[in-house]
C-alpha cells in the first residue's frame, strides 16, 4: 500500500477535472458550432482562468479523505511541526522532498514557508493543463477525456517541496516551467537531476 500512497486522490481528482473540463469546453465547442467569432472565443477562453485551480482540487482531495489525519499524526511524530494551517499543508504534503528541504525541515522550530518552494515535479501549465485544454476544444467523446485526464494525472500529477535556493537552480537551468529539451516523457525526476537536486520520497508516505 505504501507505494501507492500519492498526494492526490488520482480517481477522484481526474474525476472532478473532467466535470470542470466538460462543462467549460462543452459550452466553447457549442459555440464555435453556432458561428461565434474567434476573438469572441478567445475572450471567453480567458475567462477560464490559468491552471491553478488543478492543485487547489488536487490538494483538497488528500485532506478530504481518510489518510489526512494519519498523515498528521505521522508528521508531528517525525518533525514536531503541526499542520494547522491551509499553506503549511499545502507544502507538507507532497509525494517528494529534497534531501535539503528534509533537513531544513529537521533543523527548523518554526517552519517558515519562505524557506521552501512548493513544486509541481512534471508543470502542470504545460504538460497537463495545456494537453487537457487542447483536446476539451476539439470535438473528443466524453469517454476520450475521461481517460486522457485520467492518464495525465496518473502519470504526471506529482509534486515535490525543495528549497529556494534549488527553485533559483531550476531557474538558472531555465526548467521552471518546462521539462529538459531531451525529456523522455516518462522521468519526473528530470528537472531535477539536471539542476543537481537531489530527492527523495516522502518518508511519511512510506510509513502509510
Amino acid at each position: 500500500m505504501a507505494n501507492r500512497m500519492r498526494s492526490v486522490n488520482v480517481e477522484r481528482l481526474a474525476k472532478l477535472l473532467y466535470y470542470r473540463f466538460k462543462s467549460r469546453y462543452g459550452l466553447y465547442r457549442q459555440l464555435k458550432e453556432s458561428g461565434v467569432s474567434e476573438s469572441d472565443l478567445k475572450i471567453m477562453e480567458k475567462s477560464y482562468g490559468d491552471h491553478s485551480f488543478i492543485s487547489e482540487i488536487g490538494v483538497e482531495t488528500f485532506y478530504d479523505s481518510d489518510y489526512w489525519i494519519k498523515y498528521e499524526e505521522l508528521f508531528v511524530q517525525n518533525f514536531n511541526i503541526k499542520l494547522n494551517s491551509k499553506k503549511r499543508r499545502q507544502y507538507l504534503v507532497v509525494d517528494y522532498f529534497s534531501e535539503k528541504a528534509l533537513d531544513l525541515i529537521d533543523s527548523e522550530i518554526e517552519f517558515n514557508t519562505s524557506n521552501f518552494s512548493f513544486e509541481h515535479m512534471v508543470p502542470k501549465g504545460k504538460y497537463i493543463f495545456n494537453r487537457i485544454k487542447e483536446e476539451a476544444k476539439k470535438n473528443i467523446s466524453d469517454d476520450e477525456l475521461q481517460k486522457l485526464i485520467y492518464k495525465l494525472i496518473d502519470k504526471y500529477y506529482y509534486v515535490a517541496l525543495i528549497t529556494r535556493d534549488e527553485n533559483k537552480k531550476l531557474s538558472n537551468k531555465g526548467y521552471i516551467k518546462k521539462m529538459p529539451e531531451d525529456w523522455d516523457w516518462e522521468s519526473i525526476e528530470a528537472r531535477y537531476e539536471k539542476a543537481g537536486i537531489k530527492i527523495r520520497r516522502n518518508p511519511i508516505f512510506e510509513k502509510m
